[in-house]
């Protein structure tokens, strides 16, 4: 290239050395972007469990007009998926006053009788406390049975004695 040409001219000319060297930064340029766009970060599980859930909820919505609901199990669960009518679930989920009752008082005891096993089994040797609390724990014990039996006898439909 002679120094007279102009600028113009200078630029415009291309050679084998610029086209090679052009060609290998482009490429080089291209590639970079590309390598790291292959290997997303691992999305979290309950990420993707949150993220394939509201898909689930927006596809019953659309395909039962929100009439349906699904339960899902782990992989190696012999229902995997299953689909049930939301009235009925919601129907058998309810609880009645009574039987809501007899659950509080079964639970109400069975935490009752946990305590007092704890104090009973801290004790060492017989002794005239441990006798009480023996005692006591025994009368838990029952009203516990009795509990129970009701709490059983409520969720069956049957009135409590």
């Amino acid at each position: 290239m002679s120094i007279s040409q102009p600028k113009a001219e200078q630029t415009a000319r291309l050679t084998r050395r610029a086209a090679m060297v052009g060609a290998a930064v482009s490429s080089v340029a291209v590639v970079a972007p590309v390598a790291m766009a292959e290997t997303p970060e691992p999305e979290h599980p309950w990420d993707k469990a949150r993220r394939l859930g509201k898909e689930l909820s927006e596809t019953l919505t659309e395909c039962s007009g929100g009439r349906w609901l699904a339960l899902i199990f782990p992989d190696g669960h012999p229902h995997s998926v299953s689909f049930a009518d939301l009235e009925y679930y919601e129907s058998i989920r309810r609880l009645s006053d009574e039987q809501g009752q007899a659950l509080d008082r079964w639970r109400d005891l069975n935490e009752q009788w946990e305590q007092q096993r704890a104090v009973y089994a801290g004790f060492k040797r017989p002794t005239r406390a441990c006798s009480k609390v023996f005692d006591r724990w025994s009368e838990i014990s029952k009203e516990r049975d009795i509990a129970l039996a009701d709490l059983v006898r409520t969720l069956a439909g049957k009135a409590v004695s």
